[in-house]
């Protein structure tokens, strides 16, 4: 992984104010989390100068990080679908991010919903990761 990869990665970690498991048992695990990317989020840069947004790829990152934290473990996004983004993310706004996974062969498929902190959906949809090789 690249040293400016890491580092996102790493800026993502700090964005996580918490994160829990809401339930789980043998195929299912629940979870939820509260994100604030700050100004000085990496992601941010360039995207876009004088009004910041945060890029549709950090949200997917975000999902799949309280995914990693719930599981144990590194995981592969093998396909994201249905996703919608139906709005903007600012420095420093609350976000919620839930995520139900049901593990089906050797993978996890799941739902996952963004919400701001007044419950308004940001963006949802499904997604399918696997365990890292």
């Amino acid at each position: 992984m690249s040293n400016s990869m890491q580092s996102l990665e790493h800026a993502v970690h700090l964005s996580c104010r918490h994160w829990k498991i809401d339930s789980r048992n043998e195929k299912t695990i629940n979870l939820s989390s509260v994100f604030v990317f700050s100004d000085s989020f990496p992601g941010f840069d360039g995207h876009f100068p004088d009004q910041p947004v945060l890029p549709a790829i950090i949200q997917l990152t975000a999902v799949r990080y309280i995914a990693e934290r719930g599981l144990g473990q590194p995981l592969v996004p093998t396909n994201y679908g249905r996703t919608k983004f139906r709005g903007i993310i600012q420095p420093d706004e609350k976000i919620e991010v839930t995520l139900a996974l049901h593990a089906e062969e050797k993978q996890w498929v799941g739902k996952f919903t963004i919400r701001r902190s007044a419950k308004e959906v940001v963006a949802n949809g499904v997604c399918t990761f696997k365990e890292w090789a």
